[in-house]
């Protein structure tokens, strides 16, 4: 592990962040498993604060982490790109960035066919636009993606600001990655973004997975932009508006795209509606005991959540505080909580197996 760490330290020595986004600049990071934690200059014991790959407070500062259980299949550069992803999160955090999503509040996103059906045709544009070397048709590409959006809005009302907001802080953080994995590596840099293209082509799974769509759409989107000499920087530290309103305003747009795959993409959502109640009924199944307090969410994994009417499915993990108490109980375990109708982060009981 520790050469593993040298080896990345040395890529990201390599990169120059001043190029990927002004004023961006390295932090200190971590790689860590379930026993130790690896700095620059020293090895310390696991702590619970380590969780997930993220940036985090630690001691007076902020840095980025990543979990690495075995050492041997990691490829160092691409893990570089990674940890500056996480990085950039460092960097947002610093600039008190102030368009985080509300992931919880994302699990009640309406499923509405004529959404899915248009949220994928756009994202064909989007990849379209990436593929194209000629400004124009990447305008035009992107004049049919505002229209989709304009007219999504009219159908999920503010839960498309979810969308923008995600696309704001994970996908720009995933488009710093990626252009850091283009300084240190070109031909890994162009695998992925034909791995980001085919995750966007996908209509089983991704498709309906909000969260991780948006770090494909938002960093291709950023891409297309860059390519038609879009402006999209700006002083985080003061923005309020997303990265998508940012380049939306005054731009015209034209009519919707073509919707494609219209009968496959509709047999999916009805697989994954099924697949989302049997997730429950399979964990209920067990006999799961019942835990019955009041508890505030203070801690999740947002990448493995699933709620299906007053019932949150966690996968891995997932912390919560008791009023009464100060420090969090952390649930390292699948559960699965028992919230309010109208607010997710309160805990009635949860339920484990």
């Amino acid at each position: 592990m520790r050469l593993l760490y040298d080896k990345v330290y040395e890529q990201i020595r390599k990169t120059d962040f001043e190029s990927l986004w002004k004023g961006f600049h390295a932090y200190h990071f971590a790689l860590y498993n379930s026993d130790s934690v690896y700095f620059k200059d020293k090895t310390g014991d696991y702590e619970e604060c380590f969780l997930g790959n993220t940036s985090i407070k630690y001691g007076d500062e902020q840095i980025a982490i990543w979990r690495v259980d075995d050492y041997t299949k990691e490829d160092p550069v691409l893990l570089a790109a990674n940890i500056i992803h996480e990085m950039f999160h460092a960097y947002q955090y610093e600039c008190r960035e102030k368009r985080f999503p509300d992931d919880l509040k994302a699990l009640d996103y309406p499923i509405v066919s004529d959404n899915i059906l248009l949220k994928y045709a756009e994202n064909q544009q989007i990849v379209k636009a990436v593929k194209s070397n000629d400004r124009r048709i990447i305008k035009e590409c992107l004049s049919s993606v505002f229209a989709s959006r304009a007219r999504r809005k009219e159908l999920i009302k503010e839960y498309i600001d979810y969308e923008y907001k995600m696309e704001t802080v994970e996908g720009v953080a995933e488009y710093i990655g990626l252009c850091a994995l283009k300084q240190l590596d070109y031909e890994k840099y162009e695998n992925k973004i034909n791995k980001y293209i085919d995750n966007l082509a996908d209509t089983d799974n991704i498709l309906f997975d909000n969260r991780r769509l948006a770090y494909y759409s938002g960093c291709l989107l950023l891409i297309a932009l860059k390519q038609a000499d879009i402006c999209f920087f700006h002083d985080i530290s003061k923005e309020t508006k997303t990265v998508y309103e940012l380049v939306a305003e005054g731009f015209p747009a034209s009519d919707l795209p073509e919707i494609l795959h219209k009968y496959a993409i509709e047999e999916s959502l009805k697989h994954y509606i099924d697949n989302r109640k049997k997730l429950f009924s399979d964990f209920f199944s067990k006999n799961p005991e019942c835990t019955e307090k009041s508890f505030k969410i203070c801690g999740y994994d947002p990448m493995n959540m699933v709620k299906l009417d007053n019932l949150v499915w966690c996968k891995y993990f997932v912390m919560l505080k008791e009023k009464a108490k100060e420090d969090p109980l952390l649930i390292y375990n699948q559960v699965v909580l028992k919230v309010d109708e109208t607010d997710t982060t309160s805990v009635s009981a949860y339920y484990t197996v």
